[in-house]
């Protein structure tokens, strides 16, 4: 039931983000954001061939998971078709997608943070972790990591996973702005692969007293453009979008209202392998 709540959410965030987001030409001849949830082989292997272009060393589960989700998901209208299209026309079923899944399978699907954490594999790197978790954020990815075997290479770092997404309580006078950014130098968290980065949506619980990551992502580097690729939630498609910057990213994670919380709170802030890329602000009424 949580999940269908969370669902709903989501898949009026979609809307407004496909809403939000223009394709076409400009008049520099820039060409504006592309996106895809790789409902088929073609884009599937043409953004696996870039992550491997990238030294991603989870690039090949990468296309074995979201094959499995396009063909688990696929038949009827739950997915777009197999091609780029611009923002704006790409949308989803998301109840048809997590209809389709679970009268496949008995497990959770992959996330955000499991996607991202399996795509980045050893290139992700800490001096230390957590001795334990007692926080509830992460109840359901850790649910999916210890009694799923598609997931054991989460279990067997998941003190590094639970110390990079979990919950971190602010101290006396600390801002949510400092906060991760702080964790990343406390723990000594590195991304090997001078052409990928972690992004990391870091929000507020309701109080304010402990900020996590509520959405990450992979950013590759490309020759004249960047590539984002990311697993929107639990049971619903991944995604992968090309930009031409960070201001870009900024504004198609912006369009997505799941991120604020209420008006005149501080963030969501945005960040690049723990350095701050930028506040996300509203393009959407909350």
């Amino acid at each position: 039931m949580i999940k269908r709540i969370l669902a709903a959410v989501l898949a009026a965030a979609l809307l407004v983000c496909c809403c939000s987001c223009s394709g076409g030409k400009v008049a520099d001849g820039k060409i504006l954001p592309r996106a895809t949830h790789m409902a088929g082989r073609s884009t599937a292997e043409e953004v696996y061939a870039a992550l491997v272009d990238a030294g991603l060393p989870g690039a090949g589960v990468f296309l074995d998971w979201v094959t499995d989700f396009a063909e688990t998901v696929g038949n009827g209208d739950a997915l777009p078709a197999d091609e780029w299209v611009s923002p704006q026309e790409l949308s989803a079923d998301i109840y048809a997608c997590m209809d389709a899944w679970e009268a496949k399978y008995d497990y959770s699907d992959a996330n955000c943070r499991i996607t991202a954490f399996t795509l980045l594999g050893d290139l992700l790197t800490a001096e230390k972790a957590e001795d334990s978790y007692d926080g509830t954020y992460l109840m359901f990815d850790i649910d999916a990591a210890e009694n799923t075997e598609k997931y054991a290479a989460v279990k067997a770092r998941l003190p590094l996973f639970t110390t990079l997404f979990g919950e971190k309580y602010l101290a006396p006078g600390e801002s949510m702005r400092e906060a991760f950014p702080a964790m990343w130098r406390e723990y000594g968290f590195g991304i090997s692969g001078d052409r990928i980065s972690l992004i990391s949506v870091v929000v507020s619980d309701v109080d304010g007293s402990s900020v996590f990551v509520g959405h990450t992502g992979v950013l590759v580097e490309q020759q004249d453009k960047l590539l984002f690729v990311e697993k929107i939630a639990f049971e619903q498609p991944y995604q992968a979008t090309e930009l031409n910057d960070t201001d870009e990213l900024l504004a198609l994670l912006a369009a997505r209202p799941e991120y604020f919380g209420e008006a005149g709170e501080e963030g969501p802030f945005v960040y690049r392998n723990g350095e701050l890329l930028g506040e996300l602000e509203s393009s959407t009424e909350n």
